[in-house]
């Protein structure tokens, strides 16, 4: 029928009781300027066909249409009624005995065939009233039965025919409202289904407001204490949920939650007058935690999961940390009642994790992040086949991995994230909204990347999804503001690299833009104010234009003022007010701007939040200060100082810890350079004992004795005992995350130890602040007030403490009986002095070697300048504090008093106990004067001498390691010769043995033989790894028993581990403060003494080194045993006898000098 236009066909269906067959068809052509002339039709008993012409505003036209019968009909039986040029209608009696027959048309002709509702009736009506409502009720039941059968098809199909159809058939049984047996409600509730569907395939929202609309009339209808009322408050909850989301009326979203909570739990709404909405919320809670709630149908779930998501809509307005207190609550119910085989239930997990996510977005806390991911990561695992649930939920672990970036600064964090994100974009469907969420996801963690890379390349692809995303949104969606926003932060970072200025200018277009879509009170509001803060701030620097600092300041009073005090970005919002300042101050030079800095810097550094951006607000107000009045800057610098260890908190991996420390390494030492400016020596020390070592300090705190408590209160000592032994082997686990390519289970388990780790370190601060509050425990773990620290010191020598700092250079000798610091300024040794000896060190010691046999790792160079480095350190750094101290030569070597240096920042690597000047004409050293040890910490050295009476002439076993032939590395022969001549003398004084020997030397063997012998000493390979300190070791025959294993073993009672292998004591430079080496990592595991070597030392004069040294014991305590707390004695005799043998040439310098002492 080509050129034939097809006309409205309208249809009804009817039927007589006493007419043959069962019934007739109406077929009604709607067609005004019908020419009733021209009409042709045929009908057979299947089909039917017809033309016509029709004359339409002077247009001529013709049409017509074919249709195919369910049924057969009777061709003869047929009668045509002419409407003058409006319409004709075919009378088409049925010729079967079935009940309904359908129309059936080719697939391009069904949009024009719609039910007739004004024939849609029985033709004859009985006398009698009785009888004709009867009839009339035996046509709504059909009316029903079509109606439904039309509802569950449209819902099968989704065809927009079958969708009209049942609408008309359902608004006609609805209209039989006056007759009492039919249940009205019903009707109303399938219009609301169809119109919802209506609305799913053509998004016009007419149909959502239908479906509202029809939902409340059936709620009118419904009898109260119905079953399906509250079917019927959910669904309308939700309808008015989803108009929310899609149109932004906070009233919707208040309505839906309204609905919503009387249907999850209808008791605590009774009547109309409802519990206002924000004292609901606990009674409502209160009510659910005492219902002993057992698995249900998934329907009363998903009420619960819809009200969850309301809560957390509107938490994104008013930023209440109650709302999405409230969203988390729901969805754990929602996610508790539902079976994990349901389909529903990895939505749910997604949906927690996402709520989870939020509250880590207002909150920082760590805790919270790791529920998203660990939620998250069980989704995923359910592998759905459905495209877009796994894009989704590839999405959301792709954006609990970029919030937790935020915090963790972890690489592995972004990469997952970014890993995700593409994974995501690669799978979701092309119409699908998550792929426009999977641009924004992956623009935005391209973007977290570059701040932390500084890779052009990540701020490109930030840049390219963002814009994919803006241009796939369109005006007037409720993410418009928020990408408007990503993509001008996107442009203002590639400014900052580029110095481009059209890129600060699409910044602060695009910023604009953001935030003339937002409404005021949203909650992201505030966070699109500072963005277009910072970007005027950012093209000031550009311009120089005091209007765009202005700016800049003004925008961001607004985000101060409007953000919560309790809000995690508060103090970033501050730390950029101070900035703002600072930047006007160089421009205007303006006091008033200074101290607007300070104090907002101070604020920041005060409120809650991340503790990285709280120590950098620290930082600001310190660094301020101190040039405009030093002594108010102490308050700043003891803030900054307790936030260090915040920033390396307990819920974090050791590797992290180290890793976020060596970001600011730098800043202790000009804190306790502030405090020496101001004559607070006390302060210094205690700053100084609190802001290094700090992992090694929460180690041993972890490890620390809770006796007295368990006399006190033995469940909380047992609380705290369970929850730091955790966190100690939690910590020393792989930083390493899930790779995307691992299996699932993998990542649900890496998940769950990450989760187990941060709630573990809540649960251990949590016990800590409970212990803290009774009495006698006030300063339980606290940090070591002065007093304390010069109380419990030994009496055989002072320990001397230094901070080297690019102002000034200090050392303090704390001495048993002094009851203050003795402070000694270094007037001739500088920070610059130090690092330049130190690389002098490192090039001429270290360096330039060639592998061979002569050493434990390597040959050294014959051209050194170690004498210099020694003479520099003797005049610049010791002289200054013996000359002090009144130290002269003793009259006897046995007469020298001890002395424990501490230092710290480059001088951490240099040997103070060589120092001295070895010329020819001139010999005087530090052995002259003092037997030298060193210490990481004062109260390091204490605890070993509080326990040091246990280590007298103790009748002890020793471990003998030696590995002469370690596959992969040089021999190293002497080892042999060295652990023989220490088994033959330790026996023939009585003391037993183990000697474990190359194949016997394996990891395993080692590590389970350490707990059996009080004493070990280790002849091999060593390494101090220059990229990760914590994977520094000793080589055994299979392997490197690094750092970090031999940080998991502690035990009692264990004497002294002798190291003779290379660089066990040399440390990492970039850690300088945290003393990261495998000596400092034997004493963390509880041996009192440790020697151990600053740099490679000599395999073929090793053996003399060990004999001397247990000749020394031996010679000491007979066969008393070994006294561990001669371990020094014996080191400094050892030293005297090869110095002897070697003299003090270069060579010989660099072979003897790098043993030393660490502990007691």
């Amino acid at each position: 029928m080509a050129g034939v236009r097809v006309p409205s066909v309208l249809w009804a269906q009817g039927g007589h009781s006493t007419a043959s067959g069962n019934g007739f068809i109406y077929l009604t052509v709607d067609l005004p300027g019908i020419i009733h002339s021209t009409l042709d039709y045929k009908v057979t008993k299947t089909s039917m066909f017809l033309t016509v012409d029709a004359m339409k505003s002077n247009d001529l036209s013709r049409y017509g249409f074919q249709i195919q019968f369910h049924g057969e009909v009777a061709p003869n039986g047929i009668s045509v009624e002419l409407k003058t040029r409006q319409s004709i209608t075919f009378i088409i009696f049925k010729g079967g005995t079935t009940t309904h027959y359908w129309p059936q048309l080719s697939k391009d002709l069904l949009e024009y065939v719609k039910p007739d509702i004004v024939r849609w009736a029985w033709q004859d009506q009985p006398p009698d009233v009785d009888s004709g409502r009867l009839r009339c009720l035996t046509s709504v039941e059909r009316l029903k039965s079509l109606g439904r059968a039309l509802t569950e098809r449209c819902q099968q199909s989704g065809n927009l025919q079958d969708i009209e159809w049942a609408t008309l058939v359902l608004k006609v049984a609805a209209e039989f409202g006056t007759f009492p047996l039919i249940d009205r409600w019903l009707w109303f509730r399938k219009l609301a289904e169809v119109a919802t569907l209506r609305f799913n395939q053509t998004g016009d929202i007419h149909h959502e407001n239908s479906a509202i609309y029809y939902l409340n009339q059936a709620l009118q209808c419904t009898p109260s204490g119905h079953v399906d009322l509250f079917s019927h408050l959910g669904t309308l909850g939700k309808l008015y949920l989803n108009r929310y989301i899609r149109g932004g009326n906070i009233l919707d979203n208040e309505t839906a939650i309204s609905y919503l909570r009387q249907a999850v739990y209808p008791t605590v709404f009774s009547g109309d007058d409802l519990t206002p909405l924000n004292t609901a919320v606990d009674s409502f809670s209160k009510s659910v935690l005492n219902m002993n709630l057992v698995p249900v149908p998934s329907k009363y779930a998903g009420m619960l999961d819809d009200l969850a998501n309301a809560y957390s809509y509107r938490f994104a307005h008013g930023a209440h940390i109650s709302d999405i207190k409230s969203a988390i609550f729901y969805h754990q119910k929602a996610v508790y009642l539902t079976p994990s085989s349901c389909p529903d239930y990895p939505t749910l997990l997604k949906n927690l994790g996402t709520s989870y996510l939020r509250c880590f977005e207002r909150t920082g806390n760590l805790t919270d992040v790791d529920f998203a991911l660990h939620y998250h990561q069980r989704a995923l695992n359910s592998n759905p086949d459905d495209p877009a649930s796994l894009a989704l939920f590839h999405l959301s672990l792709g954006n609990s991995y970029a919030r937790r970036f935020e915090r963790s600064g972890d690489m592995a964090d972004i990469n997952h994230g970014i890993s995700h994100h593409e994974m995501a974009l690669k799978i979701a469907p092309a119409s699908h909204f998550c792929k426009a969420d999977s641009l924004v996801g992956l623009g935005n963690s391209a973007l977290r990347r570059f701040q932390k890379t500084g890779q052009r390349t990540d701020i490109e692809s930030a840049i390219t999804h963002h814009l994919k995303a803006l241009e796939a949104t369109p005006t007037g969606h409720a993410d418009l503001p928020g990408r408007l926003s990503n993509l001008g932060n996107s442009y203002l970072y590639a400014y900052q690299q580029s110095g481009d200025p059209t890129d600060i200018s699409s910044a602060i277009l695009y910023h604009r833009r953001a935030l003339e879509a937002t409404p005021a009170g949203h909650m992201d509001r505030p966070v699109f104010l500072a963005n277009i803060a910072s970007s005027y701030s950012c093209r000031f620097s550009f311009t120089n234009d005091l209007s765009d600092i202005g700016h800049a300041i003004s925008y961001q009073e607004n985000v101060v003022g409007s953000t919560p005090a309790d809000h995690v970005n508060l103090p970033e919002y501050l730390k950029n007010f101070g900035d703002f300042n600072v930047h006007r101050f160089k421009k205007t030079r303006s006091l008033a701007d200074i101290r607007s800095a300070i104090a907002h810097y101070s604020r920041g550094a005060r409120a809650m939040g991340l503790p990285a951006t709280r120590l950098d607000c620290a930082k600001g107000a310190a660094l301020i200060s101190q040039v405009f009045d030093p002594s108010s800057s102490i308050p700043h610098y003891e803030l900054l100082v307790r936030l260090l260890s915040e920033v390396a908190g307990i819920e974090q991996t050791i590797h992290h810890r180290h890793v976020n420390l060596h970001k600011y390494s730098n800043l202790l030492q000009c804190g306790v350079a502030a405090a020496l400016n101001v004559s607070r020596f006390d302060t210094a020390v205690e700053w100084l004992e609190h802001g290094r070592c700090l992992v090694w300090n929460q180690i041993d705190e972890l490890r620390t004795s809770v006796d007295r408590l368990r006399e006190t209160n033995p469940s909380l000592a047992d609380r705290f005992t369970k929850s730091a032994h955790l966190l100690e082997h939690l910590g020393v686990r792989s930083s390493i995350g899930p790779s995307l390519h691992e299996t699932l289970e993998d990542g649900a388990r890496s998940h769950d130890t990450t989760l187990l780790h941060s709630r573990t370190a809540a649960e251990y601060n949590a016990v800590l602040e409970v212990i803290r509050q009774m009495a006698g425990f006030e300063d339980f773990l606290q940090p070591c007030k002065i007093a304390k620290l010069l109380s419990t010191l030994p009496r055989d020598g002072p320990v001397i403490l230094f901070n080297i700092n690019g102002d000034r250079c200090d050392a303090m000798a704390l001495l048993h009986g002094v009851n203050a610091p003795i402070h000694i300024p270094l007037k001739d040794f500088s920070q610059d002095k130090a690092k330049a000896l130190y690389e002098t060190l490192q090039v001429d010691a270290l360096k330039n070697r060639s592998t061979g046999s002569e050493n434990r790792g390597a040959a050294v160079s014959l051209d050194s300048s170690i004498r210099l480095i020694l003479e520099v350190l003797w005049f610049n750094v010791v002289k200054p504090i013996f000359d002090v101290l009144a130290y002269t030569i003793p009259p006897k070597r046995s007469d020298r008093p001890r002395l424990w240096w501490c230092p710290s920042g480059p001088l951490s690597f240099l040997p103070l106990h060589a120092a001295g000047v070895y010329g020819p004409k001139e010999q005087i050293s530090v052995a002259d004067f003092v037997i030298s040890s060193y210490t990481p910490t004062v109260r390091s050295l204490t605890e070993k001498f509080e326990k040091s009476s246990s280590g007298r002439c103790a009748k002890t076993s020793v471990l003998l390691v030696s590995q002469q032939w370690t596959p992969g590395l040089p021999s190293i022969p002497s080892t042999k010769t060295e652990t023989q001549a220490i088994k033959s003398l330790l026996e023939k004084s009585g003391i037993n043995t183990l000697l474990l020997e190359n194949a016997d030397a394996t990891r395993d063997r080692v590590k389970n033989e350490l707990d059996a012998h009080g004493w070990v000493h280790f002849a091999c390979h060593g390494i101090q790894d220059p990229n990760n300190a914590l994977s520094s070791g000793l080589c055994l025959h299979d392997g490197r028993l690094e750092l970090l294993e031999t940080m998991q073993k502690h035990t009692q009672n264990k004497r002294v581990a002798f190291l003779a292998a290379c660089q066990t004591g040399t440390g990492d430079s970039k850690l300088s403060e945290e003393v990261v080496h495998i000596a400092a990592g034997m004493l963390a595991t509880g041996y009192h003494g440790v020697v151990g070597t600053m740099w490679n030392i000599s395999d073929k004069h090793g053996p003399l080194f060990a004999e001397e040294f247990y000749r020394y014991l031996l010679g000491r305590m007979g066969s008393n045993g070994l006294d561990g707390n001669l371990a020094a004695y014996a080191l400094d005799h050892a030293t005297s006898v090869v110095r002897q043998n070697l003299g003090n040439s270069e060579l010989g310098l660099l072979k003897w000098v790098p043993y030393v002492h660490f502990g007691y």
